[in-house]
C-alpha cells in the first residue's frame, strides 16, 4: 500500500490547481449540469498524490466536455448565420396560380364589358337622333292638322282669310297712277221748252 505523501504547508500550490475554473455558459444543446472541479486550498489538510491525480483527471474531463460544448455552440452559430432557403408549401403555390388565373379572367371580362358599354353608348346616341327626328315629324304632323282645321273653319266662314297670310311678309306695293290732263268737258245745253199744246197733241197721238 502506498503511503500518503505529506505536502508541507510552506510549499506553494500551482496556480491552475489553486484557482477555481469558471463555468462555461451552456449552448443550445442543453444546460450544463457539471461545474468545474474545485481544488481544496486549505493548508490545514495536506493533499496526497492520489487526491491530486484525481483532481487533475477531473479537471481534464471537465475541459474536454467544455471543448465539446464550445464546438457544438460554434456549429450552431454557423448554421444560424447561413440564411435558410425558403420553401413555399405546395398548397400556397397552387393558391397563387389560381389567383393569377382569376386575375387574368377578371381583366378579360373587364375588357369585354368596356366594349359592351361602348356599343351601348353608340346605340343610345342613335336612339337619341331617331327620337329627335320623330319629334320633328310629329311637330310637322301637328302643324298639318292645325292648318287643316283652320281651312275647315274658313270653309265654314268661321275665320277670316287674313289669318293665313304671313304678317312678316312685306305688304304688296300700291301702284299710284300718274296724273293725266283733265278731259275736255263739253257744255250741256238745256233743250228749249215745248209748248203745252204740242205736248198734249203728242200725247193724243200716242193714244
Amino acid at each position: 500500500s502506498e503511503e500518503p505523501v505529506a505536502v508541507e504547508a510552506s510549499v506553494e500550490q500551482p496556480t491552475p490547481a489553486a484557482t477555481t475554473v469558471p463555468d462555461i455558459p451552456s449552448s443550445s444543446a442543453g444546460p450544463s449540469s457539471s461545474t468545474g472541479p474545485m481544488v481544496p486550498t486549505s493548508r490545514s489538510k495536506p493533499l496526497t498524490a492520489q487526491q491530486l491525480a484525481k483532481t487533475l483527471a477531473s479537471l481534464n474531463n471537465w475541459m474536454l466536455v467544455s471543448a465539446s460544448k464550445l464546438s457544438t455552440l460554434a456549429t450552431t452559430v454557423a448554421a444560424q448565420s447561413v440564411p435558410a432557403t425558403v420553401e413555399i408549401p405546395q398548397s400556397i403555390e397552387e393558391t397563387l396560380k389560381t389567383l393569377l388565373a382569376n386575375h387574368e379572367k377578371i381583366l378579360a371580362t373587364q375588357a369585354a364589358l368596356t366594349k359592351a358599354v361602348d356599343a351601348q353608348g353608340k346605340a343610345l346616341k342613335e336612339l337619341a337622333r331617331e327620337h329627335k327626328k320623330m319629334r320633328k315629324s310629329r311637330a310637322s304632323k301637328d302643324e298639318v292638322k292645325e292648318i287643316r282645321a283652320n281651312v275647315d273653319k274658313i270653309k265654314a266662314d268661321q275665320l277670316p282669310l287674313d289669318l293665313f297670310f304671313d304678317e312678316s311678309a312685306p305688304p304688296p306695293s300700291v301702284v299710284v297712277p300718274e296724273p293725266h290732263a283733265p278731259p275736255d268737258v263739253q257744255p250741256v245745253h238745256d233743250p228749249a221748252p215745248v209748248p203745252a199744246a204740242e205736248q198734249q197733241q203728242a200725247g193724243n197721238q200716242s193714244e
